[in-house]
C-alpha cells in the first residue's frame, strides 16, 4: 500500500473503493470548532441530519464504512454477521416502501430491533457478532431519527428512539467492560486490530449520536445520559485512513509504519482537546471522523458549562 500526499492510501490488492464515501458527513463540519458560543442546537441538528444518512449509504455495495472494518462485514470469510444483515434488510425495506406498506415495514423494523436488543447477551462470547449487533441497533436507532411523516408519527419515532437509547448505551457499556484493556491499549495482531478498531469507532459513534440527538432535541434533553466521558477521553482516536483501508496484514503493517513515521498527532480525545484549548491544534488537518468526534464532545462540554451557570 502506497500512501498519497494527503495521508490516504492507494490499495495494491485490487480494491478500488470511492474515497469520498468516508467523508459523507464532512460538509456539515464547521469551519472553526476551537470555540463554541451561544446555542449549538442548529449545529447539532445539521450534524445529526448528515449522520442519519449513514444507514442508507451502508446499502451501497462499494461503500466503505468509517465505523466497521470492511473485512468484518463486506469481505468476511463466513459472510456478513446475521445482526448486520438483518439491519441492512430492514433499512432496504424502509427505503423501498410505499405509503401503503409503510406501517407494515415499520412494524418489522421495530420487531427486529427488539430482537437484537433481547438476544445481545446471548452472543457476548462472540465478539464480532456482538459488534455487529451493536452496529445494527445503532443503524436502526438512526433510522428513527431520519423518519419523516406527520407530526404524530415524528413524535412516536422520538419516543421510540428515547426508549432504545437506554438499551444502546447499556449494550455499549457492556462491550466496553468486556474489552476494556484492549480498547485503551495497542493492538498487536491484524485480526485483533480489525475488531478493536471497529469497536472503538462504534463507541465514538454512539457517543456522537447520543450527544447530538439530545442537543438537537430529537431526544428529551432532561433524560440525557452520557455514555462514559472518562472512557471516551482515554480511548485512542481513529487510526489514519491509510491504516483503516488496509485489506491485508501486509498492507496494514506498511500503513502503520508510514503513519508512525510522519508528524505525531494527539493520541486520545483528551490530548486532542488539550491541544485545541492551547491553540496548538490545526483542526483542518484532522480527518473528518476525528473532527466530528472533537466537535461533538465540545458540544457536550459547552452544554455542561451552560448547565452549571
Amino acid at each position: 500500500m502506497e500512501p498519497t500526499k494527503d495521508g490516504n492510501a492507494i490499495g495494491t490488492s485490487g480494491h478500488d473503493f470511492p474515497w469520498n464515501n468516508i467523508n459523507f458527513f464532512a460538509h456539515s463540519i464547521t469551519a472553526d470548532i476551537s470555540k463554541l458560543e451561544g446555542d449549538t442546537t442548529d449545529m447539532s441538528q445539521a450534524l445529526l441530519r448528515s449522520i442519519c444518512e449513514y444507514p442508507r449509504l451502508m446499502l451501497q455495495h462499494q461503500f466503505w464504512s468509517p465505523f466497521i472494518h470492511h473485512n468484518l462485514y463486506r469481505c468476511s470469510q463466513n459472510g456478513m454477521a446475521e445482526p448486520l444483515g438483518i439491519a441492512l434488510a430492514c433499512v432496504s425495506a424502509y427505503v423501498s416502501s410505499v405509503e401503503s406498506s409503510f406501517e407494515f415495514v415499520e412494524n418489522i423494523i421495530n420487531a427486529q430491533r427488539e430482537r437484537l436488543v433481547r438476544d445481545f447477551r446471548l452472543s457476548i462470547d462472540r465478539p464480532e457478532t456482538c459488534l455487529a449487533s451493536l452496529h445494527a441497533i445503532l443503524g436502526l436507532f438512526e433510522q428513527k431519527y431520519a423518519d419523516g411523516g406527520n407530526e404524530q408519527h415524528q413524535e412516536d419515532s422520538r419516543k421510540a428512539a428515547e426508549l432504545h437509547s437506554f438499551f444502546l448505551l447499556k449494550m455499549t457499556r457492556c462491550l466496553c467492560r468486556v474489552h476494556k484493556e484492549a480498547l485503551e491499549g495497542n493492538d498487536t495482531s491484524w485480526s485483533e486490530w480489525k475488531f478493536i478498531e471497529s469497536l472503538r469507532r462504534n463507541v465514538f459513534f454512539v457517543h456522537i449520536v447520543n450527544i447530538l440527538a439530545a442537543k438537537a432535541r430529537s431526544l428529551h434533553y432532561d433524560y440525557f445520559e452520557p455514555l462514559d466521558d472518562d472512557m471516551i477521553l482515554k480511548m485512542p482516536l481513529p487510526a489514519p485512513e491509510s491504516v483503516w483501508r488496509a485489506c491485508s496484514e501486509d498492507e496494514w503493517r506498511v500503513a502503520r509504519e508510514y503513519a508512525h513515521s510522519i508528524t505525531p498527532t494527539p493520541r486520545t480525545l483528551r490530548d486532542l482537546i488539550n491541544s485545541s484549548d492551547e491553540d496548538t491544534l490545526d483542526v483542518s488537518s484532522l480527518a473528518p471522523l476525528t473532527r466530528i468526534i472533537l466537535e461533538s464532545h465540545k458540544i457536550r462540554l459547552h452544554q455542561k458549562y451552560e448547565d452549571s451557570i
